[in-house]
């Protein structure tokens, strides 16, 4: 069931190019109405995806021609207001995939470097950061930021990473946003490097996603 009012227009429901996963998409012209609000009704099934990387024994070279390397290694525009959401170019971001791939690392090397490097030198903070530079200048951020510095470093490298926004079903309806990372012939896998920023572990949610959030977005901000 779905009610609005003006000024959403439409309802579109469409797929993902990679997957054939459908979501909706609202056609909304809101130039003078402030914030618009629409109402869903749904049903949904959480669950959890640990990833056994015992299962993946090679490591396979990116199809550089197809439509998720294209889409996800790229770097994206600045968004309506000019900020920068990822950038593959920052020197805090080239400097540092400079060293991992000196080191002769494979994509998943490389991604748990990335991720420990996030989750090792960066802190759990809430305010509005508007570029990947003032994340980096102050070593910190919350959940959306800190995927968009793990993102930056990926994509940098060349492995295919989006962050992902979904929503906690409770009564307090908490988003959250989380990152994975593409690997040939595997699939994306999902990883929180928040969770281990405020905990202070590590490896705890590499590979893992739990069964408390609902996807609402892909690559938000990031296209």
């Amino acid at each position: 069931d779905i009610v609005w009012t003006k000024p959403v227009e439409s309802e579109m429901i469409s797929s993902y190019p990679e997957t054939g996963e459908p979501y909706i998409r609202y056609a909304v012209n809101a130039k003078g109405q402030g914030m618009v609000g629409v109402d869903r009704s749904f049903m949904a099934r959480l669950y959890t995806v640990k990833v056994d990387f015992s299962k993946i024994p090679q490591i396979y070279d990116y199809d550089v021609g197809s439509v998720v390397y294209q889409r996800y290694t790229r770097q994206p525009d600045a968004d309506s207001n000019g900020n920068l959401w990822v950038d593959t170019r920052h020197e805090w971001i080239a400097r540092n995939v400079a060293l991992m791939r000196d080191a002769g690392l494979n994509a998943l090397e490389l991604a748990r470097a990335a991720y420990a490097l996030v989750a090792t030198n960066f802190s759990y903070s809430t305010g509005w950061k508007n570029t990947i530079s003032e994340i980096v200048n102050s070593r910190s951020g919350d959940c959306g930021q800190l995927s968009s510095v793990f993102v930056s470093l990926l994509r940098a490298a060349g492995i295919p990473a989006r962050c992902v926004v979904c929503m906690r079903p409770n009564p307090n309806a908490l988003y959250h946003v989380w990152a994975e990372f593409y690997l040939e012939r595997y699939g994306w896998i999902p990883t929180d490097v928040d969770y281990e920023v405020e905990n202070r572990t590590l490896f705890h949610r590499f590979g893992v996603y739990d069964d408390t959030c609902i996807v609402m977005s892909l690559d938000t901000h990031l296209s």
